[in-house]
């Protein structure tokens, strides 16, 4: 994804077209994570707890709105994480 965002960006980004990504992080859903592995399970929810807390679906719009703004018109060829901060961790 992140290739095709770029390249897209630099071939069609003269011609006037922004191709940006948004790349979202944890979001909370009705799907329950099973471990089969003791392990595998400790090993997560150890990491689970230093990181923020998942978010709901709806505060992933607010990015891609962004980026469809005018406000957003110098911006091509990004690939906006929308993690809460999970890819800086």
């Amino acid at each position: 994804m992140a290739g095709l965002t770029k390249s897209s960006a630099f071939m069609y980004g003269p011609g006037g077209i922004r191709v940006n990504a948004v790349a979202p992080g944890p979001t909370i859903t009705n799907i329950r994570a099973r471990f089969y592995s003791p392990l595998g399970e400790a090993r997560v929810k150890s990491a689970m707890a230093t990181l923020p807390d998942p978010v709901e679906a709806d505060a992933l719009p607010a990015s891609t709105t962004f980026l469809l703004s005018d406000d957003c018109v110098n911006v091509n060829g990004v690939i906006l994480p929308s993690d809460g901060g999970w890819s800086a961790a």
